[in-house]
């Protein structure tokens, strides 16, 4: 019997942000419905304001974390809020 994530893409998503390094995936401790959607919802936040290259993406209390890498080379600490579609570059 396989047992499939109810939203494979986040699923993947996270493992693939928070994979243990040099290319392994690990296994994203287990979300909540809610959890894996503000994930996805800050996730296609950052997509939709053109931060598509980034590392270290990660919760922080209700908000996101990430630094984008962006076309010259340049990281920027990125805030990303779900619940109001902010995104707070540092």
């Amino acid at each position: 019997m396989t047992i499939r994530p109810k939203y494979p893409l986040a699923a993947l998503a996270v493992a693939l942000v928070l994979g243990t390094g040099a290319g392994a995936i690990a296994a994203p401790a287990a979300l909540s419905h809610t959890q894996d959607a503000r994930a996805t919802t800050a996730l296609n936040l950052m997509e939709a304001h053109d931060y598509s290259r980034f590392r270290d993406f990660r919760a922080d209390g209700l908000k996101f974390t990430a630094m984008a890498i962006l076309d010259n080379g340049k990281t920027v600490h990125l805030e990303i809020n779900p619940d109001t579609g902010q995104i707070v570059t540092f």
